[in-house]
């Protein structure tokens, strides 16, 4: 049995790792924003070829659509490794799904309040709010969903350390892939304007390889370290914890035997 220090270890640590959960997902005041997240995106015509890159034992073809650049507040990440991920595993080339908004969404703070609901699905971006003011809105033309791929591992990281909450900067180009030696692309949209009738990807979901990714602000740092730490010392408690045990069982086991002779 554990002893009460054990067990008022455990407590604590399974308070902190809780209360954690609930502050990483809380989103930055508007005076916490930096102000290049008010620009918009810059899509501009890309003279970059079609090529291909490796990823997990598996070849992709990439082609460009047009360049881009993208500074926002990520309010909702697509977690791809879930386990009611469908279409997403370990092994899929899209790193990781972000919803991100700008401009006039993060200056009226309709992102804040309670009423404002914004989250990923396997494939879009949904959001709701309700507000009586009539400028208190989300704005659709500034808010997307993004899909992100790099074939440069160290981008490969930092792509994989983007939270909700964080601000980020993303330089690249839109493009269009496939997996080698299949004929389905993955298109991405062109527009943060575009709807499911009239896009050619359905509604403004970008597929964003991405050239350079900047965070310009980590949200929840500390309680991100302490989520991180209090599972891992949890763990390792609950390892010592059996080993104990086990140590316990078979010393019972050996006693006895020697007992019985």
């Amino acid at each position: 049995m554990p002893s009460k220090g054990f067990k008022a270890i455990y407590i604590i640590l399974l308070i902190l790792f809780l209360v954690s959960i609930f502050q990483i997902k809380k989103l930055p005041n508007k005076s916490e924003i930096n102000s290049n997240l008010y620009n918009e995106p810059i899509q501009t015509n890309t003279e970059r070829k079609e090529f291909n890159f490796d990823y997990r034992d598996k070849s992709y073809n990439v082609i460009p659509v047009a360049d881009y650049e993208l500074w926002g507040l990520v309010a909702s990440v697509n977690n791809i490794n879930a386990w009611y991920n469908y279409y997403h595993d370990k092994n899929t080339v899209n790193l990781k799904d972000i919803c991100v908004i700008w401009g006039e969404n993060i200056n009226n703070e309709i992102y804040l309040d309670p009423k404002t609901k914004i989250k990923n699905g396997e494939w879009t971006c949904y959001y709701s709010w309700w507000s009586n003011v009539p400028d208190k809105k989300i704005y659709s033309e500034q808010i997307s969903n993004n899909h992100l791929l790099s074939a440069d591992e160290k981008i490969q990281d930092l792509i994989r350390d983007v939270n909700i909450g964080d601000q980020i900067h993303l330089k690249g180009a839109l493009v269009d892939y496939a997996e080698k030696g299949t004929a389905w692309y993955r298109k991405t949209s062109v527009s943060r304007t575009d709807s499911n009738q009239n896009s050619r990807s359905g509604g403004a979901c970008e597929v964003f390889y991405v050239d350079e990714i900047n965070i310009l602000t980590q949200n929840q740092k500390i309680w991100h370290t302490i989520k991180l730490w209090s599972l891992r010392f949890i763990i390792s408690l609950l390892l010592i914890n059996f080993i104990l045990f086990l140590s316990s069982v078979f010393s019972k086991k050996s006693l006895f035997k020697i007992k019985g002779r």
